[in-house]
Formats: C-alpha cells, sequence, structure tokens
C-alpha cells in the first residue's frame, strides 16, 4: 500500500471521527438549548426565577404549555398514593379539569394522562411542593388564599372519592398523610 493511500485513508477515518464528535455535540448543544428554552418560557408564563426548581420541572415534562397540569399535582399524588388509582379518584380528578377548562388536545390534559396512565415519579411531588412555595410568596394574600383553596378542595375531593363505603365516608390513612403533606406545603 502506497504512503499516499495510507495517508488518505488515515485522513478519512480522522474526518468520521470528528464528525461523529461533533454531531454527538451539536445534540448534546441542541438539547441544552431546548431545556434552556422551556426553562425560559416557563419563567415566562409563572413570573418564577428560581431556574434550578424550573429546570426540575421541566425535567418532569412540565413545559409552558403544561403548566396548567401542574395545579394538579396534589390531586394525582393523593390518587396514587396507596399505588393504586382506582375509577372514581380518576373521575373525580377529570371532573377538575373540565372544571379547570382543560382541553383533551391540550399539552397539559396530555401530561396529566400520562400521570394517571402510571404512578407518577417520585419527584414530581417534591418539585411542585418547591415551585409551589416560591409562587406562593410572590401572590398577595388573597390569590394565595384562592390557590390554596383550590389545592386543598381538589385533593380532598380526590381522597373522599373512594373512602368509606360506597365513596361515602372516611379517608385512608395513606391519602390523610398525603392530605398533610399538601397542608404542610400550602400552609
Amino acid at each position: 500500500m502506497s504512503d499516499n493511500t495510507l495517508n488518505s485513508r488515515g485522513h478519512a477515518l480522522e474526518g468520521k471521527f470528528f464528525n461523529d464528535m461533533e454531531a454527538s455535540q451539536l445534540e448534546k448543544f441542541k438539547a441544552e438549548r431546548a431545556a434552556n428554552l422551556a426553562v425560559s418560557e416557563l419563567a415566562s408564563l409563572t413570573g418564577f426565577r428560581n431556574e434550578e426548581v424550573l429546570r426540575k420541572l421541566v425535567d418532569l415534562g412540565v413545559e409552558a404549555s403544561s403548566m396548567a397540569a401542574l395545579n394538579l399535582v396534589p390531586m394525582v399524588y393523593v390518587a396514587w398514593i396507596d399505588r393504586t388509582l382506582d375509577a372514581l379518584e380518576r373521575r373525580t380528578i377529570m371532573d377538575e379539569v373540565t372544571n379547570a377548562g382543560l382541553q383533551d388536545w391540550s399539552p397539559a390534559y396530555q401530561l396529566l394522562e400520562s400521570w394517571l396512565d402510571k404512578p407518577i415519579p417520585q419527584d414530581l411531588f417534591p418539585a411542585w411542593a418547591e415551585f409551589y412555595t416560591a409562587i406562593v410568596a410572590e401572590l398577595d394574600e388573597s390569590a394565595a388564599a384562592d390557590l390554596r383553596a383550590d389545592v386543598l378542595g381538589g385533593a380532598e375531593r380526590v381522597a373522599r372519592a373512594t373512602g368509606g363505603f360506597l365513596g361515602l365516608g372516611t379517608i385512608s390513612s395513606d391519602e390523610k398523610g398525603a392530605l398533610e403533606q399538601i397542608r404542610a406545603v400550602v400552609g
């Protein structure tokens, strides 16, 4: 084999290596850029500026277009606290979605459906708690009280959906614990 052929093949191999490396770096850059854009959109929508919490939310699939579903996290959390979500809990949550005006084609609705199909990620509730706490700090007392009532009301309706005989009466101990966790966050 001539030196010229060997040299040519060496350059081709070198070019392939750097092209592959550049493609990988480019994909990483694009993914990072998309995540930063999602964080920025979420910050613009909410007025919240804690980038660490916003990034957690983005990593969990929450985008500006699905922000409305974030208010439903406490209800979904209560529903899954016993590791099962039954038909009455699902119906109660979907009634809340309808009352909130979410459309079945919206990203928020799609995200919510994914949360209802399988247990939510363990870090979703703590991320919601951090976000909620930060958002409430920015609200006046009246708005904070309204948000608190909405969050607790929805979570309590889900807890009552299957408690006791024919859905009437008691709330399970797991659900009581989840409600206490929510109360601890919302004040």
